[in-house]
């Protein structure tokens, strides 16, 4: 019981409160927009590498000095974020001075609710989702019924997270320069031609390397195109509500994608069909984005400038 209460619902609300849907929102607003994309790339990839470091220490510390030890080095790192986020949330502000976003937030959402632009990105932000989480519970399993060793496992998971933190802010640069909508749909439809390539030569230790590499460096790259486009639809008062229910279809497609993957296995005895599924839903998400209205829906949001 007091295990599932916290590592799981205090856990997953302290995720839920340190993750993307809040810090995307403060740092978008802490930067003009010229800016935001390469930003908000730059802190999704320092997220990235920070998990690469702590994950190790993590081990080692509780190889060391035991679990408990190791966890009071852990509360402290928490505590230290505390004391940056607050820091952080005092001296941020909205750098597009002289104007001011007016509206509801119920007007705001029925809005969005009506732009298919932004529901076309939400849709493809749940196949985003989908991909990346059966690949994270799936693939040390897949390797195994392939024959390749245990241990490619976690060096392949390790490549992951190492080629996001590249991707990350390499799509984050780009973003502030080429068609954010097109940057998306490139990275959808090249997760879906790693995947066939991936599955159409034979699995070895070389090609599982490679596989890895090549998704992590198209992870989470999709982050900083999504807030920027979110914020160049609609700005940025209720950037935290719009970009929080775009990442709910992300959450979503996550869970369905865990869960779908191990029903399939479970009813065919492999992961053929959900592997077809990756593929349809990834070349789905690249068409929606790449058809995307990305054009501010006239009045979506009224800008009036102050009168200094």
């Amino acid at each position: 019981m007091g295990f599932d209460l916290g590592g799981g619902l205090i856990a997953g609300l302290g995720v839920a409160g340190t993750g993307f849907g809040v810090l995307v929102g403060t740092v978008s607003r802490a930067v003009s927009p010229e800016k935001r994309s390469q930003t908000v790339g730059l802190v999704s990839a320092a997220g990235s590498l920070g998990t690469l470091i702590l994950a190790p220490l993590g081990q080692v510390l509780i190889a060391d000095f035991g679990w408990r030890n190791a966890l009071l080095v852990f509360v402290a790192v928490a505590a230290a974020m505390a004391f940056i986020a607050i820091a952080m949330g005092s001296r941020s502000s909205n750098p597009q001075a002289g104007t001011q976003e007016t509206g509801s937030t119920a007007e705001i959402l029925r809005r969005a609710m009506s732009h298919r632009g932004y529901l076309a990105m939400s849709a493809a932000f749940f196949a985003c989702g989908f991909q990346l989480m059966f690949i994270t519970a799936y693939l040390p399993q897949y390797l195994v019924i392939c024959g390749v060793s245990p241990g490619t496992s976690a060096t392949a998971l390790g490549l992951i997270g190492l080629g996001n933190a590249v991707g990350s802010y390499v799509f984050g640069r780009l973003g502030g320069t080429f068609s954010q909508k097109r940057l998306l749909s490139f990275i959808y439809l090249s997760r879906t031609a790693t995947i066939l390539v991936f599955l159409a030569l034979p699995v070895t230790q070389a090609s599982t390397l490679a596989f890895a590499a090549t998704m992590g460096f198209l992870w989470l790259g999709v982050v900083p195109l999504v807030s920027s486009l979110i914020g160049n639809l609609f700005g940025m008062r209720y950037f935290n509500t719009l970009f929080g229910l775009t990442f709910f279809s992300h959450q979503v497609g996550s869970f369905i994608g865990a869960w779908a993957g191990g029903l399939s296995f479970d009813l065919t005895g492999s992961f053929n069909t959900a592997w077809t599924a990756l593929i349809v839903i990834g070349i789905s998400a690249a068409m929606l984005q790449w058809n995307m209205d990305d054009s501010k829906e006239p009045g979506s949001l009224v800008l009036h400038r102050e009168v200094s």
